[in-house]
């Protein structure tokens, strides 16, 4: 499961609503990636978002760690972000106006921070305080303090987030980075934000478990990043091996530009197979991938090692069992699920034609029908 954004945080804290939501899935699926999950306060989207900025938000993030484990078998991580000039804003629903800015003069606005001074959204009010040398520093310290939190929850893997259009991708890319100091003006010195942030994440994280890395692997926009610009920002992870996935998105670092065909079906598959191929390093698919045809596509023609799937198992929550289904392919499910969700060809008519109400019965023998037809 990619990981999307649930906005039902106060002061960043995951609460029950996230143990339910996360360990609801974690029979279906074989890797969970927690929600952005701001290193800091002022990294945080909205008011709204989850953090773990504190020893007290580690101790409820392990709680959620703990069960997933205890009652599956599938693998959870942590997407580990910082919003920069994207942060303090409204939460995207219960509002008639979403992801508005929120002043820093409002009782839950805060400064935004950046590799420069101008505003995402095209208003002063929102600016942000492009970053000294000593304070980028500290944010990339701030991801370390986050990384040994995700540790002591007992995480799977962690995910930086450097796509959309936040903090680690505002350094990347030239399209909102003007600064003409060693994190600004060349591609070298744009990469070197992600690079020392990448070091400061695997020197507190050990080598035992994967890091994680979401790309926004083209800007769609022209004078902004291409695949080729993504392809060697990744060799450079590669010569220090600091990275062992990276998650393939794109776009989103400024407003309103969207994807050259438009948001098709799987319109960002083309990204994993060119970094998969020219980096020698694991890759996720992700966007627009809402069949379970689509997804084991990309898989068996070989354009991905993993699938993430977003948007689809919120509309879908049960799209694995549905796919599992589908394909004819079985697990072990839970006891107290798995007797339901046995094979219908499982199923059999060994009771007689009286003891049946004539529904079920139907419905029976349509199973034996379309299995048989199926064989």
């Amino acid at each position: 499961m990619s990981p999307m954004c649930m906005y039902s945080c106060e002061d960043g804290m995951p609460n029950d609503f996230h143990l339910v939501h996360y360990g609801s899935k974690c029979n279906q699926l074989g890797l969970i990636c927690v929600e952005a999950t701001a290193v800091a306060p002022e990294g945080r989207i909205t008011p709204r978002c989850l953090g773990i900025y504190s020893d007290e938000h580690a101790e409820k993030h392990k709680q959620i760690v703990d069960f997933v484990h205890k009652n599956s078998r599938a693998k959870i991580g942590v997407q580990l972000a910082h919003a920069g000039r994207k942060g303090s804003c409204f939460a995207p629903w219960g509002r008639e106006v979403p992801t508005a800015p929120i002043p820093p003069s409002h009782e839950e606005g805060w400064q935004v921070i950046s590799s420069t001074d101008k505003s995402f959204y095209d208003d002063n009010e929102s600016k942000p305080k492009k970053l000294t040398v000593d304070e980028i520093k500290e944010v990339i310290d701030k991801f370390g303090e986050a990384v040994k939190r995700a540790k002591y929850a007992g995480y799977d893997f962690i995910e930086i987030h450097g796509a959309h259009g936040y903090l680690t991708h505002q350094f990347l890319t030239p399209l909102v980075n003007d600064r003409d100091d060693e994190y600004g003006g060349s591609f070298e010195a744009r990469s070197r934000f992600l690079l020392e942030l990448s070091r400061e994440c695997r020197l507190n994280w050990g080598d035992e478990k994967p890091i994680f890395l979401r790309l926004s692997c083209e800007d769609w926009k022209e004078g902004g990043l291409t695949i080729d610009d993504t392809v060697n920002i990744v060799n450079l992870l590669q010569e220090e091996n600091l990275i062992d996935l990276i998650d393939c998105s794109g776009g989103n670092a400024i407003p309103n530009v969207f994807p050259p065909g438009g948001f098709t079906p799987g319109y960002q598959v083309s990204y994993s197979e060119r970094i998969k191929n020219d980096c020698n390093i694991n890759t996720a698919a992700v966007g627009g991938i809402t069949s379970y045809c689509m997804a084991e596509r990309i898989i068996s023609n070989n354009q991905s090692d993993f699938v993430f799937i977003g948007r689809q198992l919120l509309r879908e929550p049960y799209f694995p069992i549905h796919a599992a289904e589908y394909f004819k392919l079985w697990k072990d499910y839970p006891g107290q699920y798995g007797y339901a969700i046995e094979p219908k060809s499982h199923r059999k008519l060994d009771r007689d034609e009286n003891q049946y109400s004539k529904l079920e019965f139907d419905l029976i023998k349509e199973d034996k029908k379309r299995n048989n037809n199926n064989n």
